[in-house]
């Protein structure tokens, strides 16, 4: 949930209909089609970044946005980016592992937050609201392709729910789809090289990709209610990288190509598995007016790599033969939260309107580990020192880039909300966090907004904020 009252400006609501209107394959494509300030660029050329792709919200870093599924942290991807065009050394979210058809609307919070989320709301907070409830559902089927004849794309998807008896509800979201590949590569027009054609690959990459969520809720007793919801989802995909010039072409290319398996050249590919899983549990209620939630969060993502069609022209110079496949290794983000929410509107006599009260807790637990990928990966001759080592196109981890850390922090904060009058409205927040290796911040908010009329309001904030660096870049180089 957000803490923000509705009207608040700040606050984008974007409407069930709108994933319609869009036209989208994919919820981030929809979600960047309807927010003007969120980015969501293409990067067919960039390896990892090409995979899962990277999004800013008021251009800002992918890891300063918040995403949130029914007010509970979202995890991380595994992916630090480096080679992006946008967010170069960040770890974000990946928006296309939440099912788009599952998706009621979104409240997506355009200010900076730390002071009620934490050091990873600074450029805002997406919150996705998941729909509810027995009644309806849709199955749909989309088809599409470029105007080039290339990049076909089909989705197929189903979303209905089904009645608890009389006290509860279970949604079931089902999604598959494939994304064929394009390509805007043209020959090379340098001399000697236009007659071999096209050999680059510049376009979409080809993926595909299965989403299934479940939602549910039971009410245990009039005023408690059990809620949950869990994900699974896997993407697989083949980026490509630059084409490697053979034997035959006048410009600079390795000598050791001669005793390669493609001694005319080569164009490596890499492909990769993400995995991605979550699981959200929690109690809700209100007893003497107060509203509580208490709920645990656990989720993570795994994205296993290998390069292909490939070589490694060291273990050529070293060895006289090198495989044309190897893997490069396997990256994990994890986290587990365990939450505490609190609020009660009071009436107070000095205050012609009731004072919102929000207060709680929150206990994170991150995680982030990288395995190493085959020997042939990331072997460099200590001999030939001209022959380039590792695998062609990407280079795997070797055992000096291993790693398996973790962190946890407590968190605590407080919300103080009302109306003054009936057109101004003031709000102040403060929260405190402390990082097992970052250290501990306090961050404050202030907040007013005066309604002069119904086609005219000021709002202004005052705020401070931190930046706790993710796992990933504190420890990926």
């Amino acid at each position: 949930k957000l803490l923000l009252p509705p009207s608040c400006p700040a606050l984008y609501r974007w409407r069930r209909d709108h994933p319609k209107q869009s036209a989208a394959f994919d919820f981030g494509t929809a979600l960047s089609r309807a927010i003007p300030s969120l980015n969501f660029p293409m990067s067919p050329a960039s390896d990892l970044e090409a995979f899962q792709r990277p999004f800013q919200l008021r251009s800002m870093p992918p890891d300063e946005v918040l995403v949130l599924v029914d007010g509970k942290r979202w995890h991380p991807g595994a992916l630090v980016m480096t080679l992006a065009n946008i967010g170069v050394g960040s770890q974000g979210y990946d928006l296309n592992t939440i099912p788009l058809s599952a998706v009621d609307h979104i409240e997506v919070l355009r200010d900076g937050a730390s002071a009620q989320y934490g050091s990873d709301a600074i450029a805002g907070v997406v919150n996705v609201i998941l729909k509810k409830g027995a009644k309806g559902g849709n199955v749909t089927a989309t088809v599409g392709q470029y105007s080039a004849g290339d990049g076909r794309t089909w989705r197929g998807a189903g979303n209905f729910g089904v009645a608890l008896g009389d006290k509860g509800w279970m949604r079931f979201t089902l999604e598959d789809g494939n994304q064929d590949e394009t390509n805007r590569a043209e020959p090379d027009d340098r001399p000697g090289l236009a007659q071999y054609g096209t050999l680059f690959h510049y376009g979409v990459v080809p993926f595909k990709d299965s989403n299934a969520l479940i939602n549910g809720q039971y009410d245990i007793t009039p005023n408690v209610q059990f809620y949950a919801y869990g994900h699974f989802g896997r993407r697989e995909g083949t980026p490509y990288d630059f084409y490697r010039y053979g034997l035959n072409t006048p410009y600079p290319k390795s000598p050791w190509l001669a005793i390669s398996p493609y001694p005319n050249g080569f164009l490596p590919h890499e492909r990769g598995v993400s995995t991605d899983n979550a699981l959200v549990a929690g109690l809700r209620g209100d007893a003497n007016g107060w509203n509580w939630d208490v709920s645990a969060n656990t989720g993570g993502n795994r994205v296993s790599y290998a390069t292909e069609n490939t070589t490694n022209f060291a273990m050529l110079a070293d060895f006289g033969t090198s495989p044309t496949s190897f893997h490069d290794g396997i990256l994990r983000a994890k986290q587990q939260t365990f939450d505490v929410d609190i609020s009660k509107p009071l009436e107070l006599s000095w205050l012609s309107h009731p004072l919102n009260v929000a207060f709680g807790t929150q206990w994170l637990r991150q995680s982030y580990s990288v395995a190493p990928g085959d020997l042939g990966s990331y072997y460099i001759s200590t001999t030939h020192t001209d022959a380039t080592g590792g695998a062609q196109g990407f280079a795997g981890w070797s055992p000096a880039d291993a790693i398996s850390v973790a962190r946890h922090s407590l968190a605590e904060y407080v919300q103080l909300e009302s109306n003054l009058t009936d057109a101004l409205d003031m709000s102040l927040s403060a929260r405190h966090s402390n990082y097992s290796d970052f250290g501990s911040n306090t961050s404050y908010a202030l907040s007013g907004r005066y309604q002069f009329s119904q086609a005219f309001a000021l709002r202004g904030t005052v705020s401070t904020g931190f930046r706790a660096p993710t796992l990933g870049q504190e420890h990926y180089f």
